[in-house]
């Protein structure tokens, strides 16, 4: 996989995980497979039961090569306007259509010149400029609802926000199935700057125990008082996910199986997880993926930073926007290591330009990654691995 992979996470209406669009540049030295090369590379990258990819291409990668590849349901593949508009692709589209590729328009319908290719397409993706001009011309209702019997109202819409989160919803309410991207750049609107919430006062007091290693007993204690976090641990550790034969049946019991790495793991979870505005949910998401990104690249040679950390600085990396609060209020009532603290004020931190490449690759901004490669001196795929395997449901405890 020696290409640049960059992406973008795709929410639906309940703000939670749809697809991610990935978007392709070729690396230095090198140039861009056949799409259908490009196709296999990804598919046999992915993990089983994930969410589904779609790939981004241009004039350049939509190529008759892929008519050799098998439809999968983790691959759709995303075709420009300026693309479907010529001539010599609208077979190709066809074939794929009728070999159930799923295929997503790129741009507006109304912008394709032939309408009988919109109904091979699953759904247009608009961005944010495109969501802006509608609304001021007062034609979302249509476009965004579908209600229109002709062919090209009946294609789906999912809307770009950009920075905006009042373009975030204003999209969904007006019948959009999905977000493409989330405003990273704002905190959400009802979290303002207050408090993070009292139940996560539990969290912080165990991740103060494990920090200075105190007596099981003592964790067991603090975490009885708190019922909701002890069920929610016992729910994930009795899954079939652990596959244990017999019942656990106490916070202390499931401590001892999975030991305090991992319990100190979980509970960063449960941290940036609190949250109960609906557009955090968004950022939830994107925490534990980059977490899981992190996490992976931490133990690749030659990184080799401690993997634990790497995990907190992606689950952490987010709670700005998640609680309305900076990370120097946050860290008030909450432990965190100092490489981890250090990365995410800025200050000079081992763990600085992992922080540096994860928000890279969501920047559509190869040359960013590239970047952030060449400081960490990392290969374009040992970072696509860790990438593609990301897009998986999160696994909270044990990684391997």
């Amino acid at each position: 996989m020696n290409f640049v992979l960059n992406y973008t996470p795709v929410f639906n209406a309940k703000r939670n995980p749809l697809a991610a669009r990935i978007q392709c540049a070729a690396a230095p030295g090198g140039g861009l497979p056949d799409l259908a090369m490009l196709h296999d590379q990804i598919s046999q990258n992915l993990a089983a039961q994930g969410l589904p990819v779609i790939v981004a291409v241009d004039e350049q990668t939509f190529d008759d090569s892929i008519r050799s590849t098998k439809a999968s349901e983790s691959i759709w593949i995303s075709v420009p306007v300026s693309v479907v508009n010529q001539p010599e692709s609208r077979n190709l589209i066809r074939a794929l259509g009728r070999a159930r590729h799923r295929l997503v328009l790129s741009g507006a319908p109304e912008e394709v010149t032939d309408d009988s290719l919109l109904e091979w397409f699953y759904a247009a993706f608009l961005s944010a400029e495109q969501c802006r001009e509608r609304f001021e011309q007062r034609v979302c209702s249509g476009i965004f609802g579908g209600s229109s019997k002709s062919a090209r109202r009946r294609v789906a819409i999912a809307h770009g926000a950009g920075d905006s989160m009042e373009l975030a919803d204003r999209g969904f309410k007006s019948g959009s199935i999905a977000c493409v991207g989330w405003p990273h750049r704002q905190p959400t609107a009802s979290a303002g700057r207050r408090a993070a919430p009292a139940d996560l006062s539990t969290v912080s007091e165990l991740l103060k125990l494990i920090d200075r290693g105190a007596d099981i007993a003592e964790i067991d204690t603090v975490a009885r008082n708190d019922a909701v976090l002890t069920y929610r641990f016992l729910q994930l550790i009795n899954s079939a996910a652990f596959g244990l034969s017999g019942g656990i049946s106490s916070f202390r019991q499931g401590v001892m199986l999975i030991g305090y790495a991992q319990l100190r793991r979980w509970l960063a979870v449960m941290l940036a997880s609190a949250a109960p505005d609906l557009n955090a949910r968004p950022y939830i998401f994107d925490a534990i993926r980059r977490a899981s990104i992190l996490e992976k690249l931490a133990m690749t040679e030659p990184v080799h930073e401690d993997p634990g950390n790497a995990f907190t600085l992606g689950m952490y990396s987010l709670l700005e926007q998640i609680f309305g609060q900076s990370f120097d209020e946050l860290f008030e009532s909450i432990p965190v290591q100092p490489a981890v603290r250090d990365a995410l004020l800025g200050n000079d931190s081992s763990l600085t330009g992992l922080l540096v490449l994860v928000k890279a690759l969501e920047s559509n901004d190869s040359e960013r990654v590239l970047s952030a490669l060449q400081a960490l001196d990392l290969t374009p795929e040992q970072c696509n691995k860790a990438v593609l395997a990301s897009f998986e449901r999160p696994k909270l405890l044990n990684p391997n």
